[in-house]
């Protein structure tokens, strides 16, 4: 039974923190387990498995008390056996053991045979228990020391306990305030009553803070509800600090204050006064006028804020040795009044020294001579600001001018690769020549629209477009530019991906990411890989954190575009500034890069997430939010042939441009049409005139010399035009709309435009207009 008692002992402790000892009481025999070695830092077995070793590593002090309390237990004298001891550790120093015991075996004759116990590590709790007293005398010693008094008071407003070395300065003894009432302690009734009146509301729950006098010393005191563990109110706890001396200082202050004040208003110049750093102490109310505020404004303040050109004020004011001279030379400031306007000052700046010839402070006088130098410094501003505004204005009608003479020439050389493709066979090796030379041309188009939006004249225009096609006809334009070497992937799915935008800025931002890329791989020593995909990808509204420009997106369908590249990659520093105008890692940068193209992300609601590798290339991906509908693309390259009517009659081309007027003349035989052309709008208004009867379609330039298409256009209502009238121009649709309000014009053409948009949209005028003849013919029946 012994052997199986001591089994189920062994097997409870073992995995625990416990140490296990057992004790034969008659031959002396001692046991130890590993955890009773282990907890002292000895190895197992290390030390004698007896009892001596045990009497060995108590601590002196505390052998004898724990060998009588073992006798005391073994002999039946007491009814357990527990005792808090020190042990030695192998390292030599001591640590709290918790040992206790009990008798697991006895003799027939109910002698004790066997003593079994443990051992508990309780070092730590000790330690704390120690650090815990010793905070609390420290504490003690604090609250007895504190230059304040700190007291409680229960709910019937009797003082339970007071404590600080303010109280000395009272003359008031602990012992002979707790079990005091507050209202029976203070000699003055004022200061009972109102004490206690303050105690009454601090009761209720309130925080209450007040000056109080007694004798001579002032008292700021702050009173807060005393909780108990339930959070219920069971007195009062109260702080009173002494602050005798600050409330006089502050009333001495005052008085110079005042009496700097009353000095400083006899002057008309501004007058600061300053510390060493500069920071402001005091005004004059001169300071009113000259910088339209109150003192109060720049109390504090650095003189620096008031400074146009801190830099100058600095310059000027270290010219003069201090320690040598009184009085710095005046010069003059720009200042900056707290409304934004500024005025010139005359300075004198003088310094404050102490005894002992240091510098303390120093006095401004500022006097405001701005009607002495204003009328100059207005007349070089308004010069400045003319060849300003005469530099921009010059600049956007050269840009303009440059658009709409290119615009006339890309249209000549689209509409005579177009009629050169019409000849030429489909399997002609000329073709791709040609194609390429219209895929340059409608390229230059779209810079000739960025020119007309540099001059000032819209020329953007949102419209639903398929994104798969800009960017296949983005990446023709980028075969002739990238590497010969590089290979270009396209992964597009045959389902058409709708955004909402303008065409040429999306285009824009797709040949901006294919030319980082075309870049990146110029350094690779092997063939260069740029892939490109595109998809529709569903967002939810934690998945916009990994995205930049729009970390507050709206959850939904977007379509997206992905260019990656194996080129070198970008560390993270690269990474932190890529978004920054005119930043490139290429000497050939060629200007606003990635921060354009943020720009153009966040005018259309979407997003961009960037991975990068160093060695392992990046991938660039553009998220956009996916348009409902279909396509709106301006571009028509459907059959001219199907839209021609029957009969179609003489085409009015007006034009003051002779190699369009050429170009659309040619265009227009090809298919079938007659022609007239005119060269300005009252060469195009006096041939209406004489062929009227066979004129079907009118097509107006906008912009040309001498009569413009607007006013053209408005002589020839005024004439009774009744027919369609075609007008084209490089703006957009919107600004015409907007030049010409009120008109029913039947359709706009934008320039450039392909000879297939040309047929078409003169033979929809056409049938458009014969079905209103025929409709305004019948006979009502």
């Amino acid at each position: 039974k012994l052997e199986e008692s001591e089994l189920r002992i062994t097997m409870a402790a073992r995995g625990s923190e416990i140490g296990l000892w057992d004790f034969n009481i008659i031959t002396g025999q001692t046991k130890y387990d590993d955890k009773w070695f282990t907890m002292l830092g000895y190895e197992p077995g290390e030390l004698p498995n007896a009892f001596e070793t045990w009497k060995s590593l108590v601590h002196p002090e505390d052998l004898s008390p724990t060998l009588k309390s073992l006798e005391d237990y073994i002999a039946g004298r007491s009814s357990s056996y527990e005792a808090e001891i020190r042990m030695k550790t192998s390292k030599g120093n001591w640590k709290w053991i918790l040992t206790r015991g009990k008798i697991s075996a006895y003799s027939p004759q109910k002698t004790p045979l066997q003593l079994i116990g443990t051992h508990i590590d309780i070092d730590d709790l000790k330690r704390s228990q120690q650090i815990r007293l010793q905070n609390e005398a420290r504490l003690r010693i604090i609250m007895d020391q504190i230059p304040a008094i700190l007291w409680t008071t229960d709910c019937e407003n009797q003082y339970t306990s007071i404590v600080g070395a303010g109280l000395n300065q009272l003359g008031i003894q602990p012992d002979e305030t707790v079990g005091k009432a507050i209202y029976d302690f203070y000699k003055s009734q004022e200061v009972s009553v109102n004490m206690t009146a303050m105690h009454n509301r601090t009761l209720k729950g309130e925080s209450v803070r007040f000056e109080q006098q007694l004798q001579n010393t002032i008292l700021d005191i702050h009173i807060e509800p005393l909780r108990n563990s339930e959070d219920q109110i069971i007195g009062c706890i109260g702080l009173a600090i002494d602050v005798t001396v600050r409330k006089k200082t502050i009333e001495q202050l005052n008085r110079q204050r005042i009496l700097l004040q009353t000095i400083f208003h006899s002057v008309t110049d501004a007058m600061i006064v300053t510390d060493r750093s500069h920071n402001i102490v005091m005004c004059n109310e001169s300071i009113q006028i000259h910088f339209r505020c109150k003192e109060a404004d720049l109390l504090g303040r650095p003189v620096r804020e008031l400074i146009v050109s801190p830099s100058q004020y600095e310059e000027q004011f270290n010219r003069v040795s201090f320690p040598n001279t009184r009085v710095l030379k005046p010069f003059i400031v720009e200042y900056l009044r707290t409304d934004g306007s500024r005025f010139q000052g005359e300075t004198i700046v003088t310094p404050l020294r102490r005894s002992d010839n240091q510098i303390t402070g120093y006095i401004k006088v500022i006097r405001d001579i701005t009607d002495r130098i204003q009328m100059e410094e207005t007349n070089d501003h308004l010069h400045a600001q003319m060849m300003h505004a005469q530099k921009l204005e010059s600049l956007g009608v050269l840009a303009g001018g440059v658009a709409h003479d290119f615009n006339n020439l890309l249209l000549a050389i689209l509409g005579n690769t177009n009629l050169v493709l019409m000849e030429l066979d489909e399997d002609s090796t000329v073709n791709p020549y040609v194609k390429s030379i219209e895929m340059a041309a409608r390229h230059a188009a779209k810079i000739c629209e960025r020119l007309l939006a540099y001059s000032g004249r819209r020329t953007f225009a949102s419209q639903t477009f398929n994104l798969n096609r800009v960017i296949q006809e983005t990446v023709e334009i980028m075969k002739s530019i990238v590497s010969p070497n590089a290979i270009i992937e396209l992964d597009l799915p045959d389902e058409e991906l709708l955004m909402h935008g303008d065409i040429g800025q999306i285009e824009q931002v797709v040949l901006n990411l294919l030319t980082n890329a075309s870049e990146a791989i110029q350094t690779q020593p092997d063939a260069g890989k740029i892939k490109i995909r595109t998809g529709i990808s569903q967002l939810g509204k934690h998945e916009f954190s990994d995205y930049y420009f729009c970390e507050n997106g709206t959850p939904g369908q977007f379509v997206y575009f992905e260019v990656e590249d194996n080129g070198g990659g970008m560390d993270d520093d690269c990474q932190s500034k890529m978004f920054d105008p005119f930043f490139t890692t290429k000497f050939t940068g060629r200007g606003l890069g990635l921060a354009g193209v943020s720009g153009i992300i966040r005018g259309h609601h979407g997003g961009l997430r960037v991975e990068s590798i160093i060695d392992q290339g990046s991938c660039f991906r553009v998220i956009l939010p996916q348009a409902k509908g279909a396509s709106t693309d301006l571009d028509d390259d459907s059959s001219a042939e199907d839209c021609l009517p029957v009969e179609s009659g003489s085409i009015l081309v007006i034009d003051d441009d002779k190699t369009v007027c050429n170009v659309v003349n040619r265009v227009l035989n090809r298919f079938g049409f007659s022609v007239l052309t005119a060269y300005s709008g009252s060469e195009g208004v006096e041939v209406y005139e004489q062929h009227h009867d066979e004129i079907s379609v009118i097509l107006l330039d906008m912009t040309m010399p001498g009569l413009s298409g607007v006013e053209t256009f408005e002589l020839l209502r005024k004439k009774g035009v009744n027919i369609p009238v075609i007008l084209t121009s490089g703006l957009s649709e919107t600004d015409i709309s907007e030049q010409i309000q009120g008109a029913a014009v039947f359709h706009f053409l934008k320039k450039p435009y392909k000879p297939q948009k040309l047929v078409n949209v003169i033979s929809k005028a056409l049938i458009r207009q014969q079905i209103k003849d025929d409709v305004s013919n019948m006979n009502p029946e």
